[in-house]
């Protein structure tokens, strides 16, 4: 093993350590040992040596979504999609998709295109198979989607306060064409 050194303004290089004939260590495995022991300071190093990987691999970022799907959990949001969907099959994960765009969004906003050329660089479960169109669907759903009528979401869809001065009125979005009647989405002005 030799190192790389610059002395006199050349580069020169310093023997480190002999490990002995190249032949004889192929021999006795003592080459895949050396490989193994050092690949826990390079796993990427050990995946080119071994001949397993490209200089093009690729690393997949997973901290964000770690902690976005801990607190989606914990704000059972997954079943609470569930429930809203009811009887209706899409045929797809809509609950993934719909995770991917807020997750999308959280992180570093966007449209629902750029989320579909964003999440090639992360690792989240559930969404490789999801096309665009998926979260066009997904997120049109979700506008159209009837509030829950229970006491615990009811707390949540109070009007926001009063300010001095200001009036507050709420417009009712167009009216629907579906049987469902108008959308549920309010503007505050």
């Amino acid at each position: 093993m030799v190192e790389s050194v610059h002395t006199d303004n050349k580069p020169r290089q310093r023997v480190l350590a002999t490990l002995g004939r190249v032949e004889q260590l192929q021999a006795d495995g003592s080459i895949d040992a050396l490989v193994s022991s050092l690949s826990k300071f390079s796993p990427n190093a050990l995946a080119l040596i071994a001949g397993k990987s490209s200089p093009e691999t690729q690393a997949l970022t997973i901290g964000p979504v770690l902690i976005f799907e801990r607190l989606w959990q914990r704000l059972k949001l997954e079943s609470i999609l569930k429930e809203l969907l009811g009887e209706r099959h899409f045929g797809f994960a809509v609950e993934r998709a719909i995770f991917l765009s807020v997750l999308h969004r959280v992180c570093c906003g966007g449209s629902d295109r750029h989320a579909h050329q964003w999440k090639e660089d992360y690792e989240i479960a559930g969404v490789s198979k999801l096309s665009l169109h998926h979260s066009y669907r997904a997120m049109a759903w979700l506008g159209q989607a009837e509030p829950r009528t229970d006491l615990t979401a009811a707390g949540a869809t109070t009007a926001p306060a009063d300010v001095a001065g200001t009036k507050k009125s709420a417009t009712a979005a167009a009216p629907s064409k579906s049987c469902r009647g108008p959308t549920p989405i309010y503007r505050w002005h």
